[in-house]
């Protein structure tokens, strides 16, 4: 059952990041930043760089979060989310496994790991509704207790220099609630 709930999750986070939003090419290109900011969501916490900016979600339980490089753009953004599990099981590896090979068959051409809290996964490729440019997608799904939290880390081949240099840091730092 959870691994459904992952599941449908994940998809959903996947279609959201790809498809709502355009590229903005005639945006200028910001310069790179080195630092960092704290970042919590319902008791999951990560870092973020600084060069992405926070977008205001009409999200009132603060379920979500969003941080963009240009505006409202999710094709170079992180985006966020925490979701209440139901059933009392605890997640395991075994779950951990089972929902990355569901995600494996819907995406033959990601890469990705079962870790004992969740599942990483990476993407790239082009996205036709979006144009011609290749799209990266790391996503890391972590079970703590009855919920769920899930990061979308997403850039586009132009953004490559500027993002890529980011994304293990960001994965790595995320930290269940205490």
């Amino acid at each position: 059952m959870r691994t459904n709930m992952i599941w449908t999750t994940l998809v959903a986070l996947l279609i959201i990041a790809l498809t709502a939003s355009g590229c903005k090419k005639d945006t200028p290109e910001p310069k790179p930043e080195g630092a960092f900011r704290q970042v919590t969501l319902k008791g999951f916490s990560y870092i973020c760089p600084t060069i992405l900016k926070p977008v205001q979600l009409a999200d009132r339980e603060q379920k979500a979060q969003l941080f963009t490089l240009y505006g409202d753009d999710v094709t170079n953004s992180i985006a966020c989310s925490v979701k209440e599990l139901e059933g009392d099981d605890d997640f395991t590896l075994e779950d951990a496994e089972e929902a990355l090979a569901e995600l494996l068959r819907e995406f033959p051409d990601a890469t990705g790991q079962a870790y004992p809290d969740g599942v990483l996964l990476r993407k790239s490729g082009v996205n036709p509704q979006l144009g011609k440019e290749n799209i990266y997608m790391t996503m890391r799904l972590m079970v703590s207790g009855n919920k769920l939290f899930t990061l979308v880390f997403n850039y586009t081949e132009s953004n490559k220099v500027i993002l890529s240099k980011y994304v293990d840091p960001v994965i790595n730092s995320i930290q269940a609630p205490k």
